[in-house]
């Protein structure tokens, strides 16, 4: 695929503003991943913020004893808010994301998501949104965990949303 307007109005249609679009167009980097390829790791430095634009991933948060804990499947026009969240805060990344099927992201350099932030309040809001949206799917996790009858759960881990 090429990188270019048609290709962000139709896989972030969110982005609207053009100014903001032009500058992903010029800064970001449309890359093509496996499925099964581990994209971010824990204590990476982090250098681009994905953006989904085709595919998937899931996001794992490993404990201090190495056990997995799922937080959430990035889906087609979302981003990694742990990523982001790292990235805002100059820290070495808290997770890691592994792709689920061959996928597209488009990787945005972290510089200019410092940028976005001061100039681009349509940035602001998408980033709001995916931090609103993960933030839901972990609240709902938990809920599963805490009320759901034992033999009616699902392992959310394996479970990739369709």
């Amino acid at each position: 695929m090429i990188l270019n307007t048609a290709y962000l109005k139709k896989h972030l249609p969110q982005i609207e503003d053009g100014l903001l679009r032009d500058d992903l167009l010029g800064h970001g980097l449309l890359k093509t991943f496996p499925a099964g390829q581990t994209i971010l790791t824990d204590k990476q430095y982090i250098d681009y913020i994905p953006l989904i634009t085709r595919g998937g991933a899931k996001v794992i948060h490993y404990t201090n004893e190495q056990k997995a804990l799922f937080l959430y499947f990035l889906q087609e026009g979302e981003t990694c808010t742990m990523t982001l969240s790292s990235c805002l805060k100059r820290e070495t990344s808290r997770v890691r994301a592994k792709t689920i099927t061959e996928t597209e992201i488009i990787l945005v350099p972290v510089e200019r998501i410092y940028y976005y932030t001061r100039h681009f309040a349509s940035w602001n809001e998408f980033a709001l949104m995916s931090f609103q949206a993960k933030f839901d799917a972990i609240l709902r996790a938990f809920e599963g965990l805490a009320f759901a009858p034992l033999n009616g759960r699902y392992n959310t881990y394996e479970a990739w949303p369709r």
